[in-house]
């Protein structure tokens, strides 16, 4: 007997997802601005980084939204969306100004 199975493909779902960030009590640095890195973990490298912020009175804040778009996969059987998981890389950096 020959049984024919129709193959179930997982559903991509496309996500944008907008980005805030502020650090709040940072302490006095020798290097007075920050970076944030953003590093999808399955990629193993940075992606994306947000440009320098100065720190002023412990408050780094970065005015512009980031906007991400992902690709997730929804499971077929259980309907959930499979975890991305995204570190993201706080570092000190030196503020300079050419002009």
């Amino acid at each position: 007997m020959f049984k024919s199975w129709r193959s179930v493909k997982k559903k991509k779902v496309k996500a944008t997802f907008k980005l805030q960030f502020q650090a709040t009590q940072v302490p006095r640095l020798r290097k007075p601005a920050l970076i944030i890195s953003l590093m999808p973990e399955d990629v193993g490298k940075t992606t994306f980084k947000l440009k320098k912020a100065a720190v002023q009175d412990g408050i780094c804040s970065w005015d512009n939204p980031v906007y991400v778009t992902l690709v997730l996969i929804k499971e077929p059987k259980s309907g959930k969306l499979r975890e991305k998981i995204y570190h993201f890389i706080v570092s000190s950096v030196r503020w300079c100004t050419h002009g």
